[in-house]
C-alpha cells in the first residue's frame, strides 16, 4: 500500500478581494480575501502564507451540499473606510442559507477573527449541518522561527484533525515566547 496525504498542494485564486491586518502593529497576521472566504493567512512574516483558505461546507445530511466558495454568490464589503477588516455575505445560488461574517485580525495578538451568522432561507435552522474546510499543516518552532518546521495534521474521518508536536524536542527550560505554532495549509481539492 503506498501512502498519499493528498493531492500535492495547489493555492488559492490570485484574485482577491481584499487584504487585511490589524490597523497597530502588535500583530503580525495579514490575510486575503476573495470568493466570500479567507483564502490566504500570512504569518509571521507577510512573505510567509500559511493558510489557503478557510470556508463553510453547507449539508442537510441527505442530499443538499454545498461548498460556499463555489455555490454561493458574494458581496463583500469593508468594515468602513481605511478599517483593514471585512464583512462578507455568501447566499446560496440555490436560496437555501445565507452566511455572514465579520473578518478581522486582533490588534493585540496573532490571531484571525471571524464571526459568522448562518440564516436558513429553506427549512429551519436545525435541518442544516455546518463545517469549517480548513486543512491544515501546524508550522512550529522552538527557537523563535530561526529553525522551523511543518507537520501535518491527522484527520479523524469526522471534521475534526488534530496534531501531537514532537515535544522531546522541548528543552525543560524553553521559554515560552520561543515555543511557536501557527496552522499551514495542506493540499485541498
Amino acid at each position: 500500500m503506498i501512502w498519499r496525504r493528498g493531492i500535492p498542494p495547489r493555492w488559492t485564486s490570485s484574485g482577491k478581494s481584499g487584504v487585511g491586518t490589524a490597523a497597530v502593529r502588535n500583530s503580525q497576521v495579514w490575510f486575503t480575501v476573495s470568493h466570500g472566504i479567507v483564502n490566504e493567512v500570512y504569518f509571521p512574516r507577510l512573505d510567509q502564507a500559511n493558510t489557503r483558505d478557510c470556508g463553510l461546507l453547507i449539508t442537510d445530511g441527505a442530499a443538499f451540499f454545498s461548498e460556499e466558495k463555489r455555490h454561493a454568490a458574494c458581496q463583500i464589503l469593508p468594515l468602513a473606510q481605511g478599517v483593514p477588516g471585512y464583512q462578507p455575505t455568501n447566499t446560496c445560488v440555490q436560496g437555501r442559507y445565507r452566511a455572514g461574517k465579520t473578518i478581522v485580525t486582533d490588534p493585540d495578538r496573532d490571531v484571525l477573527l471571524q464571526r459568522v451568522r448562518f440564516e436558513a432561507l429553506q427549512g429551519a435552522l436545525a435541518d442544516y449541518h455546518l463545517y469549517v474546510l480548513a486543512p491544515a499543516n501546524v508550522r512550529w518552532s522552538v527557537d523563535g522561527w530561526h529553525t522551523v518546521h511543518d507537520t501535518p495534521t491527522t484527520d479523524t474521518g469526522v471534521g475534526l484533525h488534530y496534531l501531537d508536536l514532537p515535544t522531546a524536542q522541548l528543552a525543560a527550560r524553553t521559554p515560552r515566547r520561543h515555543l511557536c505554532a501557527t496552522p499551514r495549509t495542506t493540499s485541498m481539492t
